[in-house]
């Protein structure tokens, strides 16, 4: 149940709002510029090329006529025109306002690629400084909503089934149920549902970043990597999903459990209730 709200208290939590939604409005706003400004600089780039190309094949074309139309020796007879050095064929062929032109569409363009992957850089830096800033005034929310008694942070009630993780790493994950939860320490007590203690279950004390709800499941993707209990046992797989279909209660998923092939290389799909299954 909340707390009693005092005028005060409304009035900071109210203002902590404000600031965090005029602070999230703003960030949209900012990013589009940025993108509109990559996109228009990438349209001034694609211009800028097609003009190079053309200048480029302009001169190419004229040094291919000025070679052709050059006198090249037709024997090597003595007294005979003598073969062109390369540095006079660079001089027949030289056309000073079109190459200038070719140089500075290469800067140009070079100076354009290099504004776009500032402002992509800039654009980037601000989405990250905005995200820690977005996750401060987030936490501060949350300070003072619980502060005032309106937020209760959600945990998986006594009697439910969850997945736990018994090391840090949470790389492998078994089924429990919860027997109490401590919002002052964080923590859950949850017993292991392995049957084969069900007479005397081993019960853990986990932080709750080890323990993850299960129960209504959003509709999944075909393909989509998800963890499902392997039939018969206690224990979460990685598998991805070939159906999902709901029946009475809830969902039944057919997954393709990873190296679960038989003897053949096939991977059968196995049935998993929905509520075995997070992502």
């Amino acid at each position: 149940m909340a707390a009693t709200v005092s005028p005060r208290d409304r009035e900071e939590s109210e203002t902590v709002l404000e600031y965090a939604l005029e602070t999230i409005s703003g960030i949209p706003l900012e990013v589009k510029r940025g993108l509109e400004h990559i996109q228009d600089l990438a349209q001034q780039a694609d211009e800028a090329r097609k003009k190079l190309k053309s200048d480029e094949a302009l001169f190419l074309a004229g040094a291919t006529r000025k070679i052709e139309d050059f006198p090249f020796p037709t024997t090597s007879a003595p007294g005979s025109t003598p073969m062109p050095t390369t540095s006079e064929l660079l001089t027949a062929v030289d056309s000073p306002s079109l190459l200038s032109g070719i140089r500075a569409g290469h800067r140009h363009l070079q100076s354009l690629a290099s504004e776009r992957v500032a402002t992509a850089a800039q654009v980037t830096s601000y989405v990250r400084e905005h995200s820690r800033h977005l996750d401060d005034q987030v936490e501060r929310i949350e300070q003072v909503l619980k502060s005032t008694g309106y937020f209760e942070p959600p945990t998986a009630a006594p009697g439910s089934q969850v997945a736990i993780s018994l090391t840090e790493d949470n790389e492998e994950w078994i089924l429990g149920k919860v027997v109490s939860h401590s919002p002052e320490t964080g923590t859950y007590k949850i017993a292991d549902e392995d049957p084969d203690t069900a007479t005397q279950p081993k019960v853990y004390t986990l932080p709750d970043s080890q323990v993850i709800r299960l129960g209504s499941l959003p509709p999944l993707k075909k393909g989509e990597l998800v963890y499902a209990v392997y039939p018969d046992t206690t224990a979460f797989y990685r598998a991805n999903v070939v159906s999902q279909r709901r029946v009475v209660g809830g969902s039944v998923v057919n997954v393709c459990f990873r190296d679960d092939a038989d003897e053949m290389g096939i991977t059968h799909e196995k049935p998993v209730l929905g509520k075995h299954i997070f992502r």
